[in-house]
């Protein structure tokens, strides 16, 4: 169990990302490639929670005087280092090869993924220290993993969906420093002695707008055959971008009021409203797709 706990299984939420091109593409209904994405799910699940485990030795001292990160298995000793290391090193290079045997378009999809392990690295040794380059770090993990499904799977990701993806990251990312400089203030960690919660709010909502416009713009392009002559269609679609928008108003207002860190992650399973959003805009999205 405290093994499970480190590699972090809940955070592999995230990695859902990689079902986005088959989805986006409308191809969900193929199971060969359907089979695929799941493997590339598990494929970039295990290069994460390689950069997580990695993550926490290098943190080990620092959150074990962490009020709330003191629990970690690493830092509280319940899994040793040598363990951790041990299995890093097993899940990284699990990842690669199976990236080297079943994705379709391997090379592309071996970098994105080593790419991702190596920024990370960088991340967790100096760059999550410094202010703009910690949230940019963060926000290009879900780019990469968005890429890695198309790679994977050899589904091409439309320039509207990147952009898409990297504006709601930034947008997201933004949002996990801001709860945690109001939740634990400066002294988390040594980029948010250099933040205010004016600079998130003001950053947040540009990334919001924007990432909301990109998402709206991709939309009503890929359903523009299927609008023609349809009196509902425009109304679904106009729904769809409504629900996208309940869904960031709401990430905004439990941050603001929640004792929340502001990982989109522990909001999301613990707002049953904003669950519920999520998965009402994925079911309508598949359906339409």
């Amino acid at each position: 169990m405290q093994v499970l706990k480190a590699i972090r299984v809940k955070h592999w939420l995230k990695n859902g990302l990689v079902f986005l091109p088959i989805i986006f593409s409308g191809r969900l209904t193929d199971s060969h490639l359907l089979l695929v994405s799941v493997i590339s799910f598990f494929s970039f699940s295990f290069m994460a929670s390689a950069i997580y485990l990695l993550n926490d030795i290098h943190d080990k001292d620092a959150d074990a005087q962490h009020p709330r990160k003191r629990t970690r298995p690493i830092a509280s000793g319940a899994v040793s280092v040598p363990l951790a290391a041990a299995l890093a090193v097993v899940l990284a290079v699990l990842s690669c090869v199976i990236c080297g045997v079943v994705a379709v378009q391997s090379i592309p999809a071996l970098s994105v993924v080593m790419a991702y392990g190596l920024i990370n690295i960088g991340y967790s040794l100096k760059w999550k220290d410094i202010p703009v380059i910690d949230v940019t770090v963060l926000s290009l993990g879900f780019l990469l993993r968005v890429l890695f499904g198309g790679y994977f799977c050899g589904v091409a990701v439309s320039q509207w969906l990147c952009l898409s993806i990297l504006a709601m990251s930034f947008f997201f990312a933004l949002g996990k420093r801001r709860g945690e400089l109001r939740r634990f203030g400066s002294s988390m960690r040594p980029s948010l002695e250099h933040y205010t919660v004016e600079f998130f709010d003001k950053s947040m909502y540009v990334f919001m707008a924007a990432g909301i416009v990109f998402y709206s713009l991709w939309l009503f392009d890929r359903m523009e055959g299927s609008m023609e002559g349809s009196l509902w269609m425009p109304i679904v679609l106009s729904v769809c971008v409504v629900i996208a928008v309940v869904v960031c108003l709401r990430y905004c207002l439990d941050i603001e009021t929640n004792a929340s860190d502001g990982d989109p992650v522990e909001v999301v399973f613990s707002d049953k409203v904003l669950l519920a959003s999520v998965f009402l805009w994925l079911i309508i999205m598949i359906g339409l797709l």
